[in-house]
C-alpha cells in the first residue's frame, strides 16, 4: 500500500504540469504583425538596442502603437512599438488544450486502473 501512494502522487504531478504546459504557447512576433486578440497578452519584448524587457504575470497590453505593463519587479514599463524588434505573446489554444486535456485524463486513468489491479493481484 505504501509503494502505491507515491506513484499516485508522481501521475498528479505529472498530470498537472502536462496541462499548464498544453493551455498555451508562446510565440515571437515582429512589431508589425501585432494584432492581440483577448485570449493574448504580452510578456517580453527584445528593443533596438537588444535589451529584454519582461514583464509580470498579467502581461502586458498593446494599444495604439504602445505597449504598457509592469515589470516583474512592480514598476510600470510603457514603449513605442517603433522602439521594439521583436514581441514574445503568449496565446491560448481551446481545441488543442481540451484535446490534450481528455487525452492526459485518459491515460491517467488507464494508468491508475493498471496499478489498482496490479494491487489486487498482489493481495491474492
Amino acid at each position: 500500500m505504501i509503494r502505491t501512494k507515491p506513484s499516485k502522487l508522481i501521475l498528479v504531478c505529472i498530470m498537472i504540469s502536462t496541462l499548464l504546459v498544453a493551455c498555451s504557447s508562446m510565440h515571437m512576433e515582429q512589431p508589425c504583425r501585432v494584432h492581440l486578440s483577448d485570449g493574448e497578452t504580452i510578456h517580453k519584448v527584445i528593443t533596438l538596442e537588444g535589451d529584454t524587457v519582461s514583464f509580470d504575470n498579467h502581461g502586458a497590453k498593446y494599444d495604439e502603437g504602445i505597449i504598457q505593463g509592469a515589470l516583474i519587479d512592480g514598476s510600470d514599463y510603457s514603449i513605442n512599438v517603433d522602439s521594439v524588434s521583436v514581441i514574445e505573446v503568449e496565446r491560448f489554444n481551446i481545441g488543442k488544450t481540451t484535446l490534450y486535456t481528455v487525452a492526459i485524463v485518459a491515460v491517467l486513468a488507464g494508468a491508475l486502473i493498471a496499478v489498482a489491479a496490479y494491487e489486487l493481484v498482489q493481495s491474492l
